[in-house]
């Protein structure tokens, strides 16, 4: 590495430790509240598992590592995922330096900082994070390949790395299984990379990424194969389909806001111009095509059936392809003009989406129930203002909810961070805590349902002797109110069924 490469290294790290220190500030200062998943997820650390209902199993163990280090805060828990974030910009910095220049990995590093997509995955623990770690090292590691000078005794390395960085990346979200049925599709269909298909080079590095699913497997033999049945539940549109219209305009209205309008418009031009140059030595754009426009496709199919795609669902797809982009747009002469363009554009939506009271300070109104942030907003207040109730009960209080999102946001935010329970209505599809087992419960127990405007089920009332209404209070957040529920207190349990619905 020469003098004036090795600076662009030196220069791109002091950056990324920089930014991770601001990011750690932020959540230690700033407003946001862990979101009910990251508070799921934080529970999960307390019982540590080879894997879960909804997800495997690395996001507790990083949690679990973060807390223990810094303590049971959000700085805790969300400060490993600053820190993939910042490994993450880098791994961008590198691929796009080794295929494009300085020029390209500048660019990429910052729209990993400005495009809200990407920038949130450091402010926020997600399973996201980790898979994207994991999948952006692979993709690395691929573009090293010789792909024209196939042998049975290249890249070993290489392709090791690519076997643990993908099992890895498979440990923390179940979508990364699409990277091998990818990777066949840019081998196969292309001409000049067809040969690898005899190697045994990629089925070594696939038998190294299923070894490191074992611990997944292992659990789901062991829970009636629970996990997947709620990934094909998911697949299949969950608890209901909307209107096409309706799917198709959250799905794009989704990727516009967290993308941004002129980088998704040149991400789709970039997959339109790049689909016939697969035969090209270019084989960096065939695999970062091939390793987000199917991606997308997949998603786009959902939404066409009338599933509710999340925005950041396509997230794996969406970082292969922006990256594709960067590389595609600054050929141009004109490219690095747009894309910066785009970044300025991208800057006050990153902006907003970590402070909507900014956005209010310009004159928009945004009631609380519109508000993005709304989820991780409020908890805090409602758990302390539960707890300051508790203490008027005396006793030992038990804490009952009905929606999985308030069970674990409150096992964070309660002071003390006690258990809450969750008692699934029966109507709504299985998650996590309809597994979590109940501490034993008797006649002497005072139970304090919590409900956010649901009432109270027919199973409770009928489980305890009386069950009254309590109190109701409310959290606000810049003078607006953004959780409230209702407090019953209830006493002399019977008994109550724990009933799970079919839908996973």
């Amino acid at each position: 590495m020469n003098l004036s490469n090795r600076s662009h290294f030196i220069g791109v790290v002091l950056v990324a430790l920089a930014l991770a220190a601001l990011r750690l500030l932020y959540i230690h200062l700033g407003p946001l509240e862990l979101s009910p998943d990251e508070a799921q997820y934080w529970t999960w650390s307390h019982a540590l598992d080879w894997s879960y209902y909804s997800k495997p199993p690395l996001i507790s163990w990083l949690i679990a590592g973060g807390t223990t280090l810094v303590g049971h805060t959000e700085l805790g828990v969300r400060w490993p995922a600053t820190l993939l974030h910042g490994v993450i910009s880098l791994l961008g910095f590198a691929l796009l330096w080794r295929w494009r220049g300085a020029l390209a990995a500048w660019l990429g590093f910052a729209l990993l900082q400005l495009t809200p997509l990407f920038a949130v995955g450091g402010v926020l623990m997600t399973t996201d994070v980790p898979s994207i770690t994991g999948w952006l090292l692979a993709l690395y590691l691929l573009i090293r390949v010789d792909w024209e000078q196939p042998s049975a005794k290249a890249h070993w390395p290489l392709w090791l790395g690519v076997g643990v960085a993908v099992g890895v990346a498979g440990l923390a979200k179940y979508s990364v299984a699409v990277f091998y049925p990818l990777l066949f599709l840019f081998l196969v269909l292309g001409p000049k990379r067809q040969k690898w298909l005899a190697m045994p080079q990629p089925y070594v590095a696939g038998v190294v990424s299923l070894l490191c699913q074992l611990p997944v497997l292992y659990w789901n033999s062991q829970n009636g194969w629970v996990a997947f049945k709620h990934v094909a539940g998911q697949a299949s549109g969950g608890e209901g389909s909307v209107p096409l219209l309706e799917s198709l305009g959250l799905f794009f209205g989704g990727q516009l806001m967290v993308v941004g309008p002129i980088l998704l418009i040149l991400l789709f031009v970039f997959w339109l111009s790049s689909r016939r140059n697969f035969e090209t030595p270019d084989h960096t754009a065939a695999l970062l095509w091939w390793f987000s426009a199917p991606i997308f496709i997949a998603f786009l199919w959902l939404a066409i059936g009338g599933s509710k795609v999340q925005a950041n669902w396509p997230v794996l797809g969406m970082l292969a392809g922006m990256l594709g982009t960067i590389g595609w747009v600054t050929q141009r002469t004109w490219g690095k003009w747009i894309v910066l363009a785009a970044l300025v554009l991208n800057l006050p939506l990153t902006i907003g989406i970590h402070n909507t009271e900014l956005v209010r300070t310009l004159g928009i109104k945004l009631p609380p129930k519109n508000d993005p942030l709304k989820p991780l907003l409020g908890w805090n207040g409602l758990g302390s203002a539960v707890g300051a109730l508790s203490e008027r009960v005396g006793g030992d209080v038990v804490y009952l909810t009905p929606r999985y999102q308030t069970t674990a946001a409150l096992s964070f935010y309660i002071p003390g961070q006690p258990q809450v329970l969750y008692l699934n209505p029966g109507s709504k599809r299985q998650n996590h805590y309809d597994y979590v087992d109940w501490p034993e419960l008797n006649n002497r127990s005072i139970v304090m349902f919590i409900t956010e405007g649901q009432g109270v089920p027919a199973n409770v009332i009928n489980g305890f002797r009386t069950c009254q209404p309590f109190n109701r209070v409310a959290s606000t957040v810049w003078e607006r109110v953004y959780k409230q529920a209702e407090l019953y207190l209830c006493t002399g349990y019977r008994g109550i069924e724990r009933t799970k619905a079919d839908t996973y």
